[in-house]
Formats: C-alpha cells, structure tokens, sequence
C-alpha cells in the first residue's frame, strides 16, 4: 500500500456536511449504493455488496473540478479534510469482555483497541468488522483493467470449509475511474453473530451453512449505512472548502452552523472561487 497521505478529502452536499457536524460520525454506505455498478460483481458470488461498506475520499492535495461536479456542486456542496486516521479509538479490558462468556481464551491482561464499539463486533445478530480483520480500515484503491481484480473470485472451498475472500471487494476500480486517486475506509458486515462463528468454526457443515447465508443474501439484511465516531481531536482539525459558486447568503448561513458545531474547524473559500465563469 502506498504511504499513508496526512490529510483525506470529501466532496459531498451541504446537507451530508450539517450531518457529520451535528453527530460527529462519518457515515459509510454499501457497495450496492456507489455509483460504480461493477463494484459489488465477483465472479462466482451474489448479493455481497451490501455486505461491504465504505467511505471514499481523495488524497489529491489540491482540489478536483470533476470531483466538485460529480459529488458536491460548484454551488451547493463542500470539500471536507481530515486526518487521514480520523476514527475514534475504544479501549477494551478483559474486564469488559465479562459480559461475553460466549468469547473465550481471554486472559487477565488482555487489551484490545478498536474503531468498532464492541457491541457491533458482538452484536447477537452480526458482526461488524475491518475488511481485513486487523486494526486497520483504509486502503487505497487500485485502478486497473485486468478482469481478475475487477471481478473476483470470492469463494473457496477446502477440505469441507468455506472461505469468502471480502477483503477482495471494495479495493479494486477501473481505470476510467483513476482521476479521483481514491482512499477508501472499509467495513464488513457478517449477517452472523461472533459467537456463532466460535461455535461452528469446528463444524463444516455449519460453516458451509454460514457461508450460505452470506451469499445468498439470507437471515440478516445488508446495513443501508453504518455511522463511525470521529475522534474529538481529529473533528477538532477539520478543514471545509466552500463551493466555488455558492450565494453569498448560502455561504453566511452555513458559516454560521459550522463555527456553532466545530468553531475550531477552518473555513476557506474554494481554490476555483472567482476563476470560473
């Protein structure tokens, strides 16, 4: 993976900006929503897309004109900045394990830190995870025309287990789609809970039966969206770019809300405000 840039970049509308000011979350959608159709394929899988959840953001320092138009409006939308590790961070002990005897092997020290609340990762009906089941939830996206990346192969099958690769889904965009030099936060819905994946991971018929449900889509619906917390110190470093063309009226009001819900964030005019016609 290429370094890590300092800061990432949001185009969105007004209204999506009044939202993450108001609740201090980043919201993350399924593939099934992107604007990219060939996102949420793979070769051998259905119905998986709302199973991946993402936020996408820029690493282009300087602003994009087909960014602006594509996901905010010259005159109704905003480029939002952030650290690019902007998640709140939760502490978990051993302690906190308690109410979960179902999770086992835990000793007295264990310390576990995490973007996800715990009661999503152990939540009774799924689980809320990073795509790869580290610590680590960004990516940036590779742009290629190569059919095996755009279309993967999820599915593998050995010795009567089942394996679905999602860390495939989410990563990989064509080439047409190189000009936004995305970076990508990713989450993967499990329609399953932790405990039973510590139950049955001996188990394969259980097993095949868990991956059936992931694939055909079945039990728990995919998430429409999902809310991250921000941590208080990033929010506290926003940077907001207003659209080139918004009214002067718009622009007063919306500074307003912005010093009344982040009065540390930094307000600037766009780089194309008074150069375009």
């Amino acid at each position: 993976m290429p370094e890590i840039p300092k800061k990432l970049h949001h185009y969105t509308s007004v209204e999506a900006l009044k939202s993450i000011l108001t609740y201090q979350t980043i919201r993350f959608s399924p593939l099934s929503k992107v604007d990219d159709l060939q996102e949420e394929k793979a070769r051998d899988a259905v119905a998986l897309g709302k199973r991946v959840l993402v936020s996408s953001w820029c690493a282009d320092e300087h602003e994009s004109l087909p960014m602006w138009d594509r996901y905010a409006g010259l005159c109704t939308g905003v480029r939002i900045s952030l650290p690019a590790k902007p998640f709140k961070k939760y502490h978990y002990t051993a302690r906190d394990m308690e109410k979960y005897p179902y999770v086992v092997n835990i000793s007295a020290d264990f310390a576990w830190d995490t973007h996800i609340p715990i009661e999503d990762i152990l939540a009774p009906n799924y689980v809320i995870a990073p795509y790869n089941w580290n610590s680590n939830i960004l990516c940036s996206v590779i742009y290629t025309d190569d059919e095996e990346y755009l279309y993967p192969k999820l599915i593998a099958r050995e010795n009567g287990y089942t394996d679905v690769a999602f860390s495939k889904l989410g990563k990989y965009k064509h080439t047409r789609w190189q000009y936004q030099n995305e970076w990508r936060y990713i989450l993967i819905v499990y329609p399953y809970s932790m405990r039973e994946m510590q139950l049955n991971v001996n188990n394969t018929q259980q097993t095949w039966r868990m991956a059936n449900i992931m694939l055909n889509g079945t039990d728990v619906p995919g998430f429409e969206y999902y809310d991250m917390a921000i941590d208080p110190t990033c929010f506290s470093k926003m940077e907001i770019a207003l659209g080139a063309k918004m009214p002067a009226h718009e622009k007063q009001e919306l500074i307003e809300f912005i010093k009344e819900k982040n009065p540390s964030a930094k307000i600037t005019d766009s780089e194309f405000t008074y150069t375009l016609r």
